[in-house]
């Protein structure tokens, strides 16, 4: 294989895993252009290496299996992605994806695919541009919340995050205002059901809490 092909296949590898991970760089997510670009440049190379231990040694070896051992390796590196927080909500799924996706794009470039890994790249994008959007929208059909609340006991804590959860309203951040101070901010979602009055008369009910403020985005 001439070395202007070996280096076409590189570039173009780390070229189309550093476009997937523009998307994380873009929304804040772990992962980006340098990590996607790497994954799909590591199995391109792998690629390219099979094709030469099959030119050198014959048909004899199968080029398979380092790809093979390419998907199973990336999804250990996507794992480490992911993340399940305190309220039990799983992020980093889309990163995972991605890497698992660069890498399988760079198993691609490496054979010397390259109208696949258009067709594919094209898919991507489609996925990211036009089909996001839709998803956000309908990840976003419950509304988000913030609520202020002056509480003056540990256990007064404890408690309204008990009236919540029993309440079913899903918490995804909680933090005092101030180091050391009595006032509290909680964020979370609301389902369409849930209404901003009630949840000011549950909370009002516990004892040592004082909604402030609760609002709506």
């Amino acid at each position: 294989m001439a070395i202007e092909i070996v280096f076409i296949r590189l570039f173009l590898g780390a070229l189309c895993g550093a476009i997937i991970g523009s998307d994380r760089v873009l929304k804040g997510r772990p992962a980006g252009i340098k990590t996607h670009a790497l994954v799909a440049l590591g199995a391109t190379l792998v690629m390219i290496t099979g094709e030469f231990i099959v030119i050198e040694h014959g048909d004899s070896q199968d080029v398979a299996r380092l790809a093979a051992q390419v998907v199973s390796g990336i999804g250990f590196l996507g794992a480490g992605t992911i993340m399940v927080t305190g309220q039990k909500q799983v992020l980093g799924l889309t990163t995972a994806a991605g890497l698992w996706f660069a890498g399988t794009v760079g198993i691609a470039v490496g054979a010397g695919y390259f109208d696949l890994v258009l067709v594919a790249m094209i898919v991507w994008a489609f996925i990211f541009f036009a089909l996001a959007p839709i998803d956000n929208k309908l990840s976003k059909r419950n509304p988000e919340y913030k609520l202020y609340l002056n509480i003056r006991e540990e256990e007064s804590l404890i408690n309204v995050l008990i009236v919540l959860d029993k309440n079913d309203l899903l918490i995804t951040k909680k933090e005092p205002i101030n180091k050391g101070s009595t006032l509290w901010v909680i964020y979370g979602t609301l389902t369409k059901t849930q209404q901003k009055i009630d949840i000011v008369k549950l909370l009002n009910q516990v004892n040592g809490v004082e909604v402030i403020d609760f609002l709506l985005d």
